[in-house]
């Protein structure tokens, strides 16, 4: 949100931090950013749910960035993100040594 200012951007973009198994978006959403954090403790059935919630309110042309590994440590894998986001259009990107993150973009129906 800091770099968003930065830029003059503030009044375009709006910020959640929340508990994903319990939020839902009250509109339509541009971009989705999750750390592997996000999903830490959460059944396979409770990450699926997340993901639905988080692609149904996402408009087409969204995308979502989920970081897979960030400073070396591990989240959700590259194959299960790729079985979520099925329909999406997908990339992987490599950061650096210690980071890789999953983008994937909804494609227009």
């Amino acid at each position: 949100m800091n770099a968003a200012q930065a830029a003059g951007l503030a009044d375009r973009i709006q910020s959640y931090v929340a508990d994903i198994t319990d939020w839902s978006p009250d509109v339509p959403l541009g971009a989705v950013v999750c750390t592997p954090d996000a999903f830490t403790g959460l059944s396979a059935a409770e990450r699926g749910r997340a993901f639905e919630l988080l692609q149904g309110a996402t408009r087409e042309g969204g995308v979502h960035l989920v970081g897979t590994i960030v400073r070396g440590q591990r989240g959700l894998s590259v194959s299960e993100l790729r079985r979520q986001y099925r329909g999406w259009s997908i990339s992987i990107e490599d950061d650096s040594s210690s980071s890789k993150s999953f983008l994937a973009r909804k494609i227009a129906s």
